[in-house]
């Protein structure tokens, strides 16, 4: 056992022991020294709680080990065993359990003085008056052998259930991660889908007109200076048809356009939107989504999860 740790023990000892510790498996001094380590970390305090708490969503499942074991070593027909059978056939962690009790019963019938009874032979008339002690120390030693099994038995049920209990803690953490998984891949599926509609939405049909706006390759290269490139002025609710002309638009498959305002605040993002044969890239705006005020409009490349700035373009929106 690692000493050094908070109370005697290493963290992780502690954390490795504490099915062991809920199932009563430990010696003397294994369990003190995880006593130890608890009155001083919190941290496996708050695990040995979450481990009593699957041990007892466990025991309400499945029978004790206890009685599983009785089960594999009962020379008779046990009440519950019907019970067990059935529990066994539909569950395969007892019926593995189930199999190592009667392996360990054949094991501990099968050695030396393994539980075989030997009949005192008959003494005679001369041994008489030694009968009762005879007796006695073979009472005695049926008591010593029935003891014994009983503690064996006992010790085997509280190492089957700290080993259950164990592969119940692994399986509720990798059950934990899978939910957390499936949790963020629904969180990205409904954020492209809301993405996927937005675009949607932008490519409808033109309300009340329709407001052409091209902007050249050369306009982007003056989005660092002080004056706009060009000034845009909407009318009422038409919509805004942008083309934005780009230097070697093959270079990426697809691009992704940001409407930002100067300071710095995301208005809208589109994704995936690819050039068409002239190399420029053709949205179709709501006039809602082109407010008033300076905007600026930076276009990525996209190649994988990667963006590659390649050009960027300042609008001055008027409405009238």
């Amino acid at each position: 056992m690692k000493t050094g740790g908070t109370g005697g023990l290493e963290h992780r000892d502690c954390l490795e022991r504490l099915a062991w510790f809920v199932s009563g498996a430990l010696d003397r001094d294994e369990r003190e020294a995880v006593e130890r380590h608890l009155g001083a970390c919190e941290a496996c305090r708050t695990e040995l709680a979450r481990t009593r708490a699957v041990a007892a969503l466990h025991a309400a499942a499945h029978p004790l080990t206890e009685r599983l074991i009785a089960a594999a070593w009962a020379a008779d027909h046990p009440p519950d065993s019907d019970e067990i059978e059935q529990h066994v056939a539909e569950c395969a962690d007892c019926r593995e359990e189930l199999a190592l009790a009667r392996a360990s019963r054949a094991l501990e019938f099968s050695g030396t003085g393994g539980g075989e009874v030997v009949a005192l032979a008959p003494v005679g008339s001369a041994g008489r008056p030694a009968r009762w002690p005879l007796a006695l120390a073979a009472t005695l030693a049926v008591a010593a052998l029935t003891w014994g099994l009983l503690e064996a038995r006992r010790g085997e049920a509280a190492r089957l259930d700290a080993a259950r209990l164990a592969g119940r803690l692994r399986g509720a953490e990798q059950q934990a991660e899978l939910a957390a998984a499936a949790r963020a891949a629904g969180e990205r599926e409904s954020q492209r889908v809301r993405e996927l509609e937005r675009e949607v939405a932008r490519r409808r049909a033109p309300r009340a007109g329709l407001l052409l706006v091209e902007l050249l390759p050369e306009l982007a290269l003056r989005a660092a200076s002080s004056a706009p490139s060009i000034e845009l002025v909407r009318t009422g609710s038409a919509d805004i048809a942008l083309l934005l002309g780009l230097e070697r638009a093959g270079a990426f498959a697809s691009y992704t356009v940001r409407a930002r305002r100067p300071e710095g605040g995301e208005l809208w993002k589109l994704e995936g939107v690819r050039p068409d044969e002239r190399g420029t890239l053709n949205l179709l705006v709501a006039a809602e989504d082109l407010p008033a005020g300076l905007l600026r409009l930076e276009v990525a490349g996209e190649r994988g999860a990667q963006r590659s700035p390649v050009a960027a373009y300042r609008l001055l929106v008027r409405a009238m």
